[in-house]
């Protein structure tokens, strides 16, 4: 009986039904929307369609041909990848061109141990895809013979329809991936967007943001229960109207504001645009932003600049703003005090910035400059310096400023503040002057003292070791005072104060060393301080360590709690003096007495060392005296 072949080739050509049968199968092709769409419709109809006993669809995958899907009436390769270069139809994807086997066993470039377990004695092998084929479509014979012009065009037609159907299927596959990408993007944009028909007046479609802003569900959108007409707030309609005309006319509109209503009465404001979505449909993208946020910051923002600018109005320190630009400075703010502190206009210092330093004195200009050239490089400074009036008056001004800077670092505006300082500094020349004079009568009180003590004592029988010694502690109690008096008796510097005690002593001696940081004192501390250093140096000049020419005094201090309260400790420290021995309680003198009885009076400690290579004293002192001290003194 011969074969489906052998009756095709017989006739001379494909009968009515396989030709009809290759027609639908071509049709169905072309509807395919997937490759496993392609494969099932090719197992379905390519069989019949060129009369083979069995087909297979193999796909490439690198140097690999994969047998996807076979039908066939036995098992053949399906799921097996051999290497492109041993199979037929890798031959056939690589050559662009269908081959035909009519007989597989006198075939060399066929593996026969592969084909030897099967049915197959004849194949015909189409690729799939040009210029570069990506799959094969095998129809196999189970017997060997010709095969015809007829049955390998048929195969090539099935081919080339599963190539355009596999092209389709990657097109549609794309088209439905980009659209779920847009409608994924759609309704996550927090910008509310919306498609609109400008000639029917048409919504087809809104995402959730733009429903939020109008205060709608999409329920009620879709049905129409509520729509974006009846949501704009009525003061807001002539403008939308005017914008739908622009949108009418153009496809798009430019960005302007409007005011949705809600039905709960809320008010959202919101910036609108549209654009031109394509020519054809004549639609338009909408996108609206709520300003909600935005608008209660502005709000917040004017609220605070006009606390601000009340407040910078009302007092009397001229604040301003000066910005730095290439073509030179400018004031983009002085409130109204600078017209009281300098006696002229803030339009004449806006129209000429830099034309203040004119009024500056001659003496403190220099300085000034100096410190507009620092304010322009991005310091933050601060200066004391006077202005000359226009009615021929003075006054100090008290200028602080600092720098505020753009994001690549470079300073942009400096905002300060100028204050008169003129009572203040008046005050403060005043009491400077007060302070001198009483430092001046202080003085002359000491001298007077001094003069009347001296004079007296010269005229008894009293040795002259003790008239020096008592006219040397009145010495040190005026270097002490005027260590207070330098701090207008305020304070006094440690510094200072060691500098001034010792200073008798360093005209003798250059063999006294001081060294530790400056720190403000309460006057009264430093008074029974510089007596102590007064009696600790002398007592070193005549019995300890400068009393010989190898000796030296080390002083030293450093900031240390006393009694629970901020103070200082003062090591003095002799070396290389004569050997000494510990005192006997009964022959202890003034010197000793201060030092231990005196500085306790000011919640104070002392600590001797009679060491034998050197006295080694440590004094403990606060820096402060508090109400208790003061009463303890005063005996309350």
């Amino acid at each position: 009986m011969p074969t489906e072949r052998e009756r095709q080739e017989e006739a001379g050509g494909t009968p009515r039904a396989s030709l009809m049968l290759l027609v639908r199968a071509v049709q169905d092709l072309a509807g395919a929307r997937s490759l496993d769409e392609v494969v099932s419709t090719l197992r379905a109809t390519t069989r019949a369609a060129i009369g083979a006993d069995g087909i297979a669809i193999v796909l490439r995958e690198g140097d690999v041909c994969h047998h996807v899907a076979e039908d066939a009436p036995s098992r053949l390769w399906a799921g097996q990848r051999f290497p492109i270069e041993e199979c037929i139809s890798g031959h056939a994807m690589l050559g662009g061109a269908v081959i035909a086997v009519p007989d597989v066993r006198a075939e060399t470039r066929l593996p026969q141990a592969v084909y030897r377990a099967t049915f197959v004695r004849g194949m015909a092998v189409a690729p799939i895809g040009a210029p570069r084929a990506g799959a094969a479509l095998c129809a196999y014979w189970a017997k060997p013979g010709a095969i015809g012009e007829g049955t390998l065009e048929a195969l090539q037609t099935l081919a080339g329809a599963a190539a355009t159907a596999i092209e389709n299927g990657r097109l549609f596959e794309a088209l439905v991936a980009s659209e779920r990408r847009f409608r994924n993007l759609f309704q996550a944009c927090p910008v509310g967007i919306a498609l609109y028909h400008s000639a029917s007046g048409a919504v087809p479609d809104v995402n959730d943001a733009m429903l939020a802003i109008a205060g709608m569900t999409r329920r009620e959108f879709e049905t129409g229960a509520w729509d974006f007409v009846r949501a704009t707030a009525p003061e807001c309609t002539e403008r939308d109207e005017f914008a739908r005309q622009q949108v009418l006319a153009t496809g798009g509109v430019e960005p302007y504001e409007k005011v949705f209503l809600h039905r709960d009465g809320t008010r959202v404001p919101a910036l609108m645009a549209a654009a031109p979505l394509d020519a054809e449909s004549g639609a338009s993208i909408v996108v609206a932003q709520d300003l909600s946020a935005v608008k209660t910051a502005e709000a917040a923002l004017a609220e605070s600049e006009a606390l601000l600018r009340g407040i910078t109005e009302t007092v009397r320190v001229a604040f301003y703003t000066m910005e730095w630009r290439k073509e030179g400075p400018r004031i983009a703010y002085i409130s109204a005090a600078f017209e009281e502190i300098w006696g002229r206009s803030r339009e004449s210092l806006i129209a000429a910035p830099m034309s203040f330093l004119e009024a500056v004195h001659p003496e403190d200009r220099p300085r000034l400059e100096e410190t507009v050239a620092r304010q322009r490089a991005g310091q933050e400074t601060s200066i004391e310096y006077r202005i000359n009036l226009p009615d021929g008056g003075e006054k100090w001004i008290l200028d602080f400023a600092y720098p505020v800077f753009d994001d690549a670092g470079r300073v942009v505006r400096t905002i300060g503040v100028g204050e008169d300082i003129t009572a203040r500094k008046q005050s403060e020349m005043r009491s400077e002057l007060i302070a001198r004079e009483m430092d001046h009568r202080a003085r002359n009180l000491i001298t007077i003292v001094r003069g009347i003590v001296g004079q007296t004592l010269r005229s008894q029988p009293i040795p002259q070791a003790v008239t020096t010694t008592l006219l040397d502690r009145l010495a040190a109690l005026s270097a002490a005072h005027k260590a207070v008096m330098l701090r207008n008796y305020a304070s006094a510097s440690m510094c200072e104060l060691v500098d001034l005690a010792m200073e008798p002593f360093r005209a003798r001696t250059a063999r006294i060393a001081a060294e530790g940081p400056d720190c403000e004192l309460d006057p009264q501390v430093g008074l029974i301080l510089a007596l102590a250093l007064h009696e600790l140096a002398t007592n070193a000049m005549k019995h300890g360590a400068l009393s010989v020419p190898s000796g030296t005094v080390a002083v030293d201090w450093e900031e240390a709690p006393c009694g629970g309260r901020p103070g200082f400790r003062m090591t003095w420290r002799e070396t290389g003096g004569p050997p000494i021995a510990a005192p006997e309680p009964a022959r202890s003198g003034f010197g000793t007495n201060l030092l231990q009885q005196g500085l306790a009076w000011y919640g104070g400690e002392t600590r001797l060392d009679f060491a034998p290579e050197g006295l080694s004293v440590s004094l403990y002192l606060p820096l402060a005296l508090g109400v208790a001290d003061t009463g303890a003194r005063t005996g309350d």
